[in-house]
Order: C-alpha cells, then sequence, then structure tokens
C-alpha cells in the first residue's frame, strides 16, 4: 500500500476523527533509577519516522538484517498515519530489523499519539520488551537517554523531567547523549521552547554532548550550539518522503555523486548540513524527494563515531566527538 496523492487529505481526515473518538493511553514510566547496561564498546542504530512500510524503510530493514549486529536498535518516533495498532503492526513491527540487535527501543512521536498512544503503548513496546515510553541505558562512559516528548507534545513534563534529573545525578562523569522524536531546533519545525525549559539547567550547564531527534523528514547535521556546546543530529528521513524543493535555497557545499550536503542557514539555528539528492525508492518521481536513510554510532572508550547512511548502507558522512 502505497502514499497516493490523495493520502494526505484523508490522513488528516482519519487523525482528526480518531482524535476525538479517543482518549489518551495511561503514561508508562520507568519502575527503576537504574539504567540499563550498554557494553563499553557498542553499536547503535538510529532511525526516524520510519513507520511508513513504503519507499526506503523497508530497503534499510534488509541492510540493517543483512550487516554486522547491534547492541541497540533505536527508532525514534513516529508510526503513519496515526499509529493504530494495525498500523504498528503493519507499517512500523513488520518492517523493523528486530534480529539485527540485542535490544530494541522506540520512542514517542507525535504521530503514534494521534489516536490515543494505544499502538505505541499496547503493541509496540511489550513488541520490544520495553517497559516505558522514555529511558536510560549506560556503560563506563557514556549515557544515553530517551525522552518522550509527544505523550506532552514537545514537552516532557514534570515527572520526567524529575527522572531525567536524578539519572543524570547519579551518573558521575558520564559524557550524556539525548534522544528525542521532536526537535530542539530547526530550521522548518517549531523550535522545542517548552524541551528547551525543561532542559535548561542541563543546556546552560553544557551537561549534553549530543542530541539526536526526528520529525522533520530530513538529515541534518548541525554545528556545535555556540552556546549550549551540543551536537544536534535531525534524522528523520528513515520512511516519510520529503520534497527536495525546500532546500533550494541552500548551497551546495559538498558532492558525493548525485548526492549533495546543502548549507543551511544559522539564523535561529547553529550553521548546519542537509542531506539532499533523489530518491530512487519513490519511483513516482525520484527527483522530487530527499533521499532515505539511517546513522550508527560506535562507542569506543570516551569517543563516538557517527555515521550517516543512505538505505542501501552507503556512507556518505563520518564523524567523531
Amino acid at each position: 500500500m502505497a502514499f497516493d496523492k490523495d493520502d494526505t487529505k484523508r490522513a488528516l481526515k482519519d487523525i482528526f476523527d480518531q482524535a476525538k473518538k479517543q482518549k489518551k493511553h495511561s503514561p508508562a514510566r520507568p519502575r527503576s533509577m537504574v539504567p540499563e547496561r550498554l557494553p563499553n564498546n557498542a553499536r547503535i542504530f538510529l532511525v526516524s519516522d520510519f513507520g511508513t512500510g513504503l519507499y526506503g524503510a523497508p530497503v534499510i530493514n534488509k541492510t540493517v538484517l543483512a550487516g554486522e549486529p547491534f547492541d541497540l536498535l533505536l527508532h525514534l518516533g513516529d508510526i503513519y498515519y496515526s499509529g493504530t495498532e494495525e498500523e504498528v503492526g503493519e507499517r512500523f513491527l513488520r518492517h523493523w530489523p528486530m534480529a539485527a540487535g540485542h535490544v530494541s527501543r522506540t520512542l514517542n512521536g507525535n504521530h503514534d499519539m494521534y489516536s490515543g498512544g494505544y499502538g505505541y503503548f499496547d503493541v509496540a513496546l511489550p513488541a520490544f520488551r520495553q517497559e516505558s515510553s522514555y529511558f536510560a541505558l549506560q556503560n563506563d562512559n557514556w549515557l544515553l537517554i530517551g525522552l518522550d516528548t509527544a505523550y506532552k507534545d514537545n514537552s516532557i513534563g514534570r515527572k520526567q523531567r524529575h527522572w531525567i534529573d536524578r539519572i543524570v545525578d547519579e551518573a558521575g562523569d558520564r559524557r550524556l547523549i539525548l534522544f528525542s522524536h521532536h526537535p530542539l531546533f530547526s530550521n522548518f519545525k517549531e523550535a522545542g521552547e517548552k524541551l528547551a525549559k525543561g532542559l535548561e539547567h542541563l543546556l546552560v550547564s553544557r551537561r549534553i554532548d549530543a542530541w539526536y531527534w526526528g520529525h522533520e523528514h530530513h538529515c541534518v547535521i548541525y554545528d556545535r550550539h555556540p552556546i549550549f556546546g551540543l551536537r544536534g543530529r535531525c534524522l528523520g528521513n528513515g520512511g516519510m518522503p520529503s520534497k527536495r524543493s525546500k532546500l533550494n535555497s541552500f548551497a551546495v557545499e559538498r558532492s558525493l555523486g548525485n548526492i549533495q550536503w546543502r548549507r543551511g542557514p544559522n539564523v535561529v539555528t547553529p550553521r548546519s548540513l542537509y542531506l539532499d539528492g533523489p530518491n530512487h525508492f519513490i519511483p513516482e518521481n525520484p527527483s522530487e524527494y530527499g533521499p532515505h536513510g539511517y546513522m550508527t554510532l560506535s562507542l569506543r572508550s570516551n569517543r563516538v563515531t557517527e555515521q550517516v547512511h543512505l538505505a542501501g548502507g552507503e556512507v556518505v558522512f563520518e564523524g567523531t566527538y
């Protein structure tokens, strides 16, 4: 089943119709203050907005299953269109590369909550043996925290904030990476003002090393934030089409065959690189939509190597921090 030209109208109607009928699912909070254990040398697969079952998403699934195993597979949210139980099974779990990782985790996205969150909480979380919608993993050098920014739209709420504070306080000098669905900042989406307010103390103290998010259907590598010092990364290009025309005004900084990195503005965000190029997994019009892909992180001691991959596995960016 493909996303045809009338799908947007149908999706919006479906979303609003279901939102009117559904009460919000009760939250699922962590029962423990002890983070899950992550190996000191760990490989992590990251993808967001993957729950389409179409275009680059099934290709990513096959690519990851054919490669070396990961210690953690992490989805940063959004199962389309509205996160129903059926959509979670058919558009997400059916294509998720479960066998390629020791642990799978999924974050809550705004689309997952459009039907009340029942597909996310009652189907996705049990399938991943995941207790809660926010969580932490750590090794000797790193603390990784997955946030729920969708149950309270674009916010973390008081209880989650207190849980985060306890986890971070007990982490010692471990370096901190955050993962969320909603962005802290963006050139196209609403900025995470409520997120920034909720985590202001961590931002101002420069406690956060890096923050990975989705929601915006591009792949974006931001320069370090001039005030907060963190590295922002957007990887919302896991399966939802995004028109390339949004990037036409951005100058090409580097090219890799028919793939380009375009330099984004730094008016309200740090300087950034946007991944651009045709998407041959959208046969209707490959040149109209940008490439789908995913990211990987390799944790070695107190260093992280990050790579941006196209859906077929090709590496188009690599950096270390």
